[in-house]
């Protein structure tokens, strides 16, 4: 899943914007696998499922300029008249499930004459000021993350928590489960029953997902001259603190 070249004339960014992200991401999942050490599993539930929500929220701001290219196979303006009516069909049905689709059509008066008047518009729509239509703590619904990658990044998270995709589905359901948990501990002070191994075990579905995101994000932008791993397909693009104490 590559990204396109339409932007390289007015794109400042690099690869770094993605390389901080996962950077911090990964910081965060080397302290809670500490935390994970140390038996405060309620802890480590609770953290986890926070630093999956910053990923998940800052990796889809940042990927703005390459939403639906994938899917599209090419800039939303620039495809076949047709691939582009099913895309706006598809983008138009999803606006209206989370209830945000006639903010976009006020958005899109404001922003109809700029370079990407569709993806300006349903930013506006989706993140008006600091509120966000979408959760990116659900992983189930219509305003969850993973109908809005879906559709933004044309990525099932559902299918990259393990490269057997019978087993990423599995991991998913466990995946809803476990956020399900951090609900129960924060909400009603629930302590948790899970062990240190499965809440390891849920890292690493974690850490293999965010490997194959990178794959997509990172080739977005140019790498920066000093970045010596280059995004290679199917490979861990990013050394990352965690890894010693979770895939060793």
């Amino acid at each position: 899943m590559g990204c396109f070249s339409i932007y390289e004339l007015t794109v400042t960014k690099t690869a770094q914007v993605f390389i901080d992200i996962f950077d911090a991401y990964d910081k965060n999942i080397s302290k809670i696998s500490s935390v994970v050490n140390n038996d405060l599993c309620d802890a480590a539930i609770i953290m986890t499922v926070s630093a999956q929500e910053v990923l998940f929220t800052d990796l889809f701001k940042e990927y703005k300029p390459f939403w639906f290219t994938s899917k599209a196979g090419g800039h939303i303006n620039s495809v076949t008249l047709e691939k582009r009516l099913e895309i706006k069909k598809e983008l138009r049905a999803f606006l209206i499930s989370i209830k945000a689709y006639d903010d976009f059509l006020k958005n899109y008066y404001v922003y109809q004459d700029q370079i990407d008047p569709d993806i300006d518009s349903v930013y506006e729509a989706l993140f008006p000021g600091s509120i966000s239509k979408l959760n990116f703590q659900n992983l189930s619904d219509n305003r969850g993350v993973r109908e809005a990658y879906k559709l933004f990044f044309n990525v099932d998270l559902m299918e990259i928590l393990d490269p057997v995709q019978n087993k990423s589905y599995d991991k998913w359901k466990e995946l809803i489960l476990f956020y399900g948990e951090r609900h129960e501990i924060i909400h009603k002070g629930k302590t948790t029953s899970y062990s240190q191994n499965k809440i390891k075990d849920t890292l690493k579905s974690l850490i293999y997902m965010r490997d194959r995101l990178s794959e997509i994000v990172m080739p977005c932008y140019h790498c920066p001259d000093d970045f010596l791993t280059p995004p290679v397909p199917n490979c861990f693009i990013i050394s990352y603190y965690a890894k010693e104490n979770l895939l060793g």
